[in-house]
This record gives structure tokens, C-alpha cells and sequence, in this order.
């Protein structure tokens, strides 16, 4: 895994586990150090149909965050393994 500080631009790749390009919906959770949570636009990944992209993700705060995979198709609503990150601070 790669280091991830404060203010970086990334792109969030997640691997799910399964094939999930017949789903409807695509969304990377998250829960900030603070508590705050939310969920970022995804998209299946062209070549490999078992992992999710959110782009252009900027960590605003220092500390552990949470992320997860959320995908929705008509009969189904599932979500992956919680993954924990460590944003960290900049010289």
C-alpha cells in the first residue's frame, strides 16, 4: 500500500471480490478520522471487472479513515471488507 498524506490526490481502487460490472451502482464508502462519512462516485475498472474506481480523491484530514465498497443491482445491495488507511502528514 502506498503512503497517503494530507492534501494528496489519489485514485481509490478497491477489489471486490467478484465480478460486479452488471451492477447499477458503484460507491466507495468512507468515515473520516473525525467521525464525518460519506461515499464517492465509483466506477467498475475497464480490464478488471472485480474492482471499483473512485478518481481524484483528496484525504482532507490526518488520521485513520475507513473506506468500503458499496455496489447496488436490482436484486442485489452489498458491500466489501472495511479497509483502514492511514493518511498522514506532510513535512
Amino acid at each position: 500500500m502506498i503512503n497517503v498524506f494530507v492534501g494528496d490526490t489519489v485514485d481509490v481502487v478497491l477489489d471486490v471480490g467478484c465480478d460486479v460490472s452488471s451492477t447499477s451502482v458503484q460507491k466507495i464508502k468512507y468515515k473520516k478520522p473525525n467521525g464525518e462519512s460519506g461515499a464517492w462516485d465509483a466506477t467498475v475498472l475497464g480490464d478488471n471487472p472485480t474492482k471499483i474506481k473512485a478518481d481524484n480523491v483528496v484525504f482532507d484530514r490526518a488520521g485513520q479513515w475507513e473506506i468500503q465498497a458499496y455496489v447496488e443491482s436490482p436484486s442485489l445491495k452489498s458491500h466489501g471488507k472495511i479497509v483502514r488507511l492511514l493518511v498522514k502528514v506532510h513535512l
